[in-house]
């Protein structure tokens, strides 16, 4: 049963926030490596893969949010 270890089966609003903000920082590192390596995978180096980088981790979480966002 959940409640035995300690997990409420009737979360409270509180408490989905910070499930919901911890899925968020998933995705967020989950984007950001992909697109590590997606720079990799294109043998980018310096200022120019750090640039590849920021921009492709916006596009990944974008594209996870409008997917798991409304799950």
């Amino acid at each position: 049963m959940l409640s035995s270890a300690g997990i409420s089966p009737h979360a409270s609003i509180g408490e989905n926030a910070q499930i919901t903000e911890a899925n968020r920082d998933d995705w967020r590192e989950a984007a950001r490596a992909r697109a590590i390596s997606e720079a990799e995978d294109a043998g980018l180096r310096g200022a120019e893969r750090q640039k590849f980088i920021l921009k492709r981790t916006k596009i990944c979480y974008e594209e996870l949010e409008n997917l798991l966002g409304d799950a």
